[in-house]
């Protein structure tokens, strides 16, 4: 805000500068109100300031508080058209338009004062401001509005044109000025509080950001700055609870889902020491919990093609296989669960692609894939929530499309009694399928 003192010439000049800006007001005078039609020559509309009786307040510190009042008039000129329709024989008017246009100019000659004159100083106190009609029907023929506007100036009384050293004071006539308080800054939750002397100058420190209790970003005060954080599948991230000064993220699609440590067998019982089941050795909270959070937000290994756990195509999505890289995670479904019969290793094959759950890209799993599932601590090695599958005779023992290498008659398949084996394609059994989705496609 200016510091500058403001004279009234100056003060009827903002608002000259505000009808040149304006794009309804075409002409502007200052004076006594009779003048318009007398000593200037006046485009419709136009803005018209006359003075009105002025103050001026002197608070207890001796300091000058001049109050100007200003009354503005807003004045257009009707047009006249004949009514031939009109049975009365009344000539038609736009007296009502012109009312209305002339008031709502009032309306910014007042926003104006309120808004871009407080930069100089200008204020407007509280006040009521009362706008009245003005009618002229003379031969202009002129309409509008008036009304009062105080306005309250800033004013430095002790910068006075003149030399006035030598000239002698009687005792306590006119004491020294009071020095000026001190300013007291803080921000906004009043954690910072510092006090600056009158004239004084204020350099805010810097700020310090830490990530996760370490050093992060210096940045000067009050001073906007964008930080973009994005997870691993490049989301962007929103925080989750601002406390203070702590903002807490929750990133998700982390953790070592492509670690190329092998995930559990799942057997967690010790039958020697630093056995399988002593040691555990393996990625993974165990078998069936991550240890990192998937895309759909939660530490299951598997989910159903909607992020949940419902299952109503019985397709189950394995986020051990995510591949964050590519963007793809695998999905299986169990041939009988789909309502499909047992085949022969060679009709198994040549009906892919599979169409199952709304996709046509299902494929026969390989062996290391059907393995992957196992769980090495039950005799079924697929019957665990959510699978709850048993592999119990020929339409569940589940061909692979491995071949066996050296004897190709024979391929691989995950068969009763848990046993991997290799046997005979002529032999008709059942089979898992697999397919590999995007997160788009599971809407992630």
């Amino acid at each position: 805000m200016s510091s500058k003192i403001i004279t009234l010439n100056q003060l009827i000049g903002f608002y000259e500068q505000f009808v040149s800006a304006h794009l309804q007001l075409k002409s502007f005078g200052d004076g006594d109100f009779s003048e318009p039609s007398t000593t200037k020559q006046m485009e419709f509309p136009y803005l018209w300031v006359s003075h009105a009786p002025t103050s001026l307040s002197i608070n207890r510190n001796k300091t000058q508080l001049p109050t100007v009042v200003l009354t503005f008039f807003v004045v257009d000129q009707h047009n006249n058209q004949e009514n031939y329709a009109n049975a009365v024989g009344d000539n038609s008017n736009n007296i009502r338009e012109v009312h209305s246009d002339t008031h709502q100019m009032c309306l910014d000659v007042v926003n104006y004062s309120m808004t871009n004159l407080r930069k100089f100083g200008v204020m407007t106190p509280e006040q009521s401001v009362l706008i009245s009609p003005l009618i002229d029907d003379t031969t202009d023929k002129a309409y509008g509005w008036f009304f009062d506007l105080e306005l309250q100036l800033t004013h430095n009384n002790c910068a006075i044109p003149g030399d006035f050293d030598n000239v002698p004071a009687e005792p306590d006539i006119c004491p020294p000025c009071p020095p000026c308080a001190d300013a007291l800054v803080e921000n906004s939750d009043g954690t910072y509080s510092v006090n600056i002397a009158s004239g004084g100058t204020l350099i805010l420190p810097d700020e310090y950001i830490t990530l996760n209790g370490g050093s992060f970003l210096t940045k000067p005060s009050v001073k906007n700055q964008d930080i973009e954080l994005v997870n691993q599948d490049d989301d962007p991230i929103v925080p989750d609870d601002v406390t203070g000064n702590k903002i807490t993220v929750t990133t998700g699609g982390g953790g070592d889902c492509n670690s190329l440590n092998n995930i559990k067998t799942g057997q967690v019982t010790s039958y020697a020491a630093n056995d399988d089941g002593a040691l555990q050795e393996g990625r993974d909270t165990d078998l069936y919990t991550l240890s990192w959070l998937n895309p759909a937000g939660n530490n299951n290994r598997f989910t159903d093609d909607a992020g949940g756990q419902i299952y109503t195509n019985m397709v189950y999505i394995d986020w051990t296989t995510y591949d964050q890289a590519n963007d793809r995670v695998m999905g299986v479904c169990f041939a009988s669960q789909q309502g499909l019969g047992s085949n022969d290793w060679a009709t198994w094959m040549a009906g892919q692609p599979y169409t199952i759950a709304g996709y046509n890209d299902w494929y026969i799993c390989n062996i290391r894939q059907a393995m992957h599932l196992m769980d090495f601590s039950d005799t079924e090695y697929y019957n665990y929530s959510p699978l709850n599958y048993r592999v119990t005779s020929g339409t569940t023992v589940i061909w692979s499309s491995t071949t066996r290498d050296g004897l190709s008659t024979l391929a691989w398949n995950v068969n009763t009694g848990a046993l991997i084996r290799t046997n005979g394609k002529t032999i008709a059994y059942g089979t898992m399928f697999v397919r590999f989705y995007t997160l788009a496609e599971l809407g992630l």
